[in-house]
């Protein structure tokens, strides 16, 4: 059995190799070129994976999570909210929308895949928790309780419209007197 080329295929390889080593060289060059060397290159694999589940504290205690964090949970009607004062940590498990302290749980704008809300404005206040800009974190599961820590920072993901100046806060300060 022969294999075959023609020119043009060889051509085409030919063209190829000589555009790569230039691309190889010209990169070269960027890369020691002064004033490059501090920029890192961006890799798509840094960037969390849509799947990773995560639980918004908003603005005034309602919490929000993705629809892994949801699943997680198993998927319930309804969460019971739980605190660790010791550790900071706000623990969430599913229990029946009937009992006595349950939160329900909504999908927002109706959507299935979510995100997912209750309120939590009552548990926040009680407990103190800062929600003086909107913080997500990265929660984990602990023994069918889906636990988040409170102590590590969260990352703000107040927009721009949510954020208020230091004047502005102060302007609506409370006077003491």
């Amino acid at each position: 059995m022969a294999i075959g080329f023609a020119i043009e295929d060889f051509a085409a390889v030919a063209s190829f190799v000589k555009w790569f080593a230039q691309f190889l060289a010209m990169r070269w060059i960027v890369d020691q070129a002064p004033g490059f060397s501090d920029f890192e290159v961006f890799k798509k694999r840094l960037v969390p994976l849509k799947n990773s589940p995560y639980v918004t504290i908003q603005r005034k205690g309602t919490m929000s999570m993705n629809l892994t964090a949801f699943q997680m949970l198993g998927s319930p009607r309804a969460v019971e909210l739980m605190y660790s004062r010791e550790r900071k940590v706000v623990g969430m498990r599913g229990v029946d929308p009937d009992t006595e302290h349950a939160y329900p749980i909504r999908a927002m704008n109706g959507d299935r895949n979510g995100p997912f809300i209750l309120s939590g404005t009552a548990f926040a206040r009680y407990y103190d928790i800062d929600t003086s800009i909107a913080r997500r974190y990265a929660p984990t599961m602990e023994r069918g309780v889906l636990m988040v820590d409170l102590s590590v920072p969260g990352t703000d993901v107040t927009g721009p419209r949510g954020r208020r100046s230091a004047d502005e806060v102060e302007a609506t300060a409370p006077v003491s007197g």
